[in-house]
C-alpha cells in the first residue's frame, strides 16, 4: 500500500508502512520524510486520475540567504486533508517546514511537527565541523571522535551513551564504547543538584580517550583499596575537571600514569587526602603535562616522577601539606622536565622540590614559589639543574666571596641591602656588615679622597 488520494473528497491517505521506525517504544515513534511525501503527491497528480483535479500542495526548495540555507517548505492547499493509517503510534514530520498537522484528520495517531521560523536545511549544518572548530581552540588533546556521556546518578548501561539523556551509568561501559585512537571524548555528568560522587575506580587503556568532567561537582572517591583511583595506561589520554580522591585506607595513589602512557594531560584536578602520592608517573613516560592541579594533604608526595621520565611539564600547580615532597624527581633517568607558571609548593613535610641523582636538566622557572616546607626549599642532587631565580620566603643570609664566578639570588639581595644600610669606611677600605654587625666582606677603593671604583678584597 502506498500514499493514495481520494480525488473527489480530497483526502490523502498515508499508510503506516510509508513512515520510518524511529523508536520501537512504547510509545512507538515513526517519521515521515515530507520531501519524499511531496514527491509522491507530484507523481499522483501527474497521473491520469489526478490531472483534472486541483493541485495538492506548494513547494519551496531550500534557499540560501546571507550564507544561511533555510529549509524547504511544503504546504497542503486547495482543501486537501491528510489521514494517517490508524494506530497507536506517533509520527515526526521531518525534512521541511509544513502545515500537515493543520490539515490532518484526527485519529489515534499523534503528529509531531518541528516547524521553526529559523529552521535551516540540516545538510547545510555540519555539526562535526562545528565540533572540530570548537575543539581546535584547545591547546592540546582535541577531540575529533564521538562524544559519550557518563552519568553515575541517572545513567543506564543499556543506553547508547550518545546524548545526555542516553548517558551510561559506569565509566567501564563508556570506555567500552570508545574507540582506541579515535580521539573520543567521555563527558562525566553531574546527575543531580550538588555533588555527584562515584566509587568506581577507573583505568583508561585506549589511546587518545579524553575524560572531562564538570569541575568540583563531580568526584571519584573509591571504596576499593586495590588500585589507584585513576590509572592512565594508554597513549594521549586526558583526565580533566573533577575531584579525584582515594579510599580512606590502602596506600593508593590518586592518579597513576603507567609506563608507556606518553603524551598525557592531567588538568584542573583537585586531589585531597591521597593515601599515597597525589600524582605518580612511573616507568618509561615521555611528553606529558600536569596543569592547574591542586593537591593537598597527600600522605606521600604531591607529584612523584620516578623512572625514565622526560619532557613532563608541571604548570600552575598548587601543592600543600603533603607528608612527602611537593614535587619529587627520582628514578633512573628523569630529565628535561619543567616546573613553571606560578606553581606554588608550601608546608609540605619534605622538600618543596627534591631532585635525586641522576636527574638531569630539570628547569625551574622564576615564578615558582616555594616556602614553609619542613625539610627545605630544594634538594638538588641532579645534574645541570637550571633555576631561574626562584624566590622563596626562607632565604638564608649569605654573601659572595672574592673570585666567586656567580652569586645566588640570596647573596645578591643581602649584599645590596647591606651595602646600602650597614658599612664602615677607613681610608680606602669599606667594610660591609652582616645583619648581626660582623663583617661580611670588604671593598677596596681606588682612592681615599675621590674614589671612582672599588673591588671586593675578601
Amino acid at each position: 500500500m502506498a500514499v493514495s488520494i481520494d480525488w473527489p473528497t480530497k483526502v490523502i491517505t498515508i499508510p503506516k508502512a510509508d513512515t520510518t521506525l524511529v523508536d520501537i517504544g512504547p510509545p512507538e515513534i515513526r517519521a515521515l520524510d515530507t520531501n519524499q511525501f511531496r514527491k509522491d503527491l507530484n507523481a499522483l497528480q501527474a497521473g491520469e486520475n489526478g490531472m483534472p483535479f486541483d493541485t495538492t500542495h506548494t513547494h519551496i526548495a531550500p534557499i540560501t540567504i546571507g550564507g544561511v540555507t533555510l529549509a524547504r517548505s511544503v504546504e497542503i492547499i486547495n482543501g486537501y486533508t491528510i489521514t494517517f493509517e490508524n494506530g497507536a503510534y506517533a509520527v515526526n514530520l521531518t525534512e521541511s517546514n509544513n502545515n500537515i498537522s493543520d490539515v490532518v484528520n484526527l485519529n489515534t495517531v499523534s503528529i509531531r511537527s518541528a516547524n521553526s521560523a529559523g529552521l535551516t536545511s540540516f545538510p547545510q549544518i555540519d555539526l562535526q565541523n562545528i565540533k572540530l572548530l570548537v575543539e581546535n581552540l584547545r591547546a592540546d588533546h582535541t577531540g575529533q571522535g564521538t562524544i559519550f556521556y557518563w552519568n553515575p546518578d541517572a545513567g543506564d548501561d543499556n543506553l547508547t551513551g550518545l546524548t545526555q539523556d542516553d548517558a551510561v551509568a559506569t565509566f567501564a561501559q563508556a570506555h567500552s564504547l570508545a574507540t582506541s585512537g579515535a580521539h573520543d571524548i567521555i563527558v562525566a555528568l553531574s546527575g543531580s543538584i550538588g555533588i555527584t560522587t562515584t566509587t568506581e575506580a577507573i583505568e583508561i587503556t585506549k589511546n587518545d580517550v579524553f575524560l572531562r568532567g564538570p569541575g568540583s561537582g563531580f568526584q571519584i572517591i573509591p571504596t576499593s583499596t586495590t588500585a589507584p583511583t585513576v590509572k592512565i595506561n594508554a597513549l594521549g589520554v586526558e583526565v580533566s575537571s573533577m575531584v579525584v580522591g582515594t579510599a580512606a585506607t590502602g596506600g593508593q595513589n590518586a592518579i597513576e600514569v603507567a609506563t608507556g602512557a606518553n603524551d598525557f594531560l592531567i588538568k584542573d584536578i583537585r586531589i585531597p587526602d591521597a593515601q599515597n602520592d597525589g600524582i605518580n608517573v612511573s616507568g618509561t613516560v615521555a611528553f606529558g603535562k600536569i596543569d592547574s592541579v591542586f593537591i593537598e594533604d597527600a600522605i606521600g608526595d604531591g607529584v612523584h616522577l620516578d623512572g625514565d621520565i622526560h619532557h613532563v611539564t608541571i604548570t600552575g600547580a598548587e601543592i600543600e601539606g603533603c607528608g612527602g615532597n611537593g614535587i619529587y624527581f627520582s628514578g633512573t633517568t628523569v630529565r628535561e622536565c619543567v616546573i613553571c607558571c606560578e606553581t606554588k609548593l608550601y608546608t609540605n613535610t619534605g622538600y618543596g622540590i627534591r631532585i635525586d641523582s641522576p636527574g638531569t636538566r630539570i628547569f625551574i622557572d622564576q615564578d615558582v614559589s616555594i616556602y614553609g616546607n619542613t625539610a627545605g626549599t630544594l634538594l638538588d642532587n641532579g645534574t645541570a639543574t637550571e633555576i631561574r631565580s626562584v624566590w622563596t620566603d626562607d632565604l638564608t643570609e649569605s654573601y659572595p666571596v672574592d673570585g666567586q664566578s656567580a652569586a645566588t639570588p640570596a647573596q645578591m639581595l643581602y649584599s645590596i641591602n647591606q651595602m646600602l644600610s650597614e658599612f664602615a669606611r677607613t681610608g680606602t677600605t669599606v667594610s660591609i656588615k652582616k645583619r648581626d654587625g660582623t663583617e661580611a666582606f670588604q671593598l677596596t677603593l681606588d682612592s681615599a679622597t675621590a674614589p671612582t671604583s672599588s673591588t671586593q678584597s675578601t
